[in-house]
């Protein structure tokens, strides 16, 4: 993402829901604004979404966080149950 782009074409940000995501407001004011938002949804990217932004995912999203800056995050588990990186 080009920053400076992103400050002068893009800000300020514009809901079509008062209370809604971030996501969707990045998604609302780029429509607006004749602009395009893009995921990267290849082999070797990834992204983390929860699917509500809930009482669980405030209790959480500091430790995830913290396992991502880290490089532990994304693993998966083998048939032991046991954390593969």
């Amino acid at each position: 993402m080009d920053k400076n782009r992103f400050l002068n074409e893009m800000l300020p940000l514009e809901q079509c829901k008062r209370s809604e995501p971030l996501e969707n407001s990045l998604t609302y004011t780029a429509n607006k604004k004749a602009r395009e938002r893009w995921s990267m949804n290849e082999a070797d990217s990834w992204a983390i979404h929860p699917v509500d932004h809930n009482e669980n995912f405030i209790k959480y999203i500091n430790g995830l966080i913290k396992v991502i800056e880290q490089g532990l995050y994304p693993f998966r588990r083998n048939e032991l149950n046991e954390y593969v990186y």
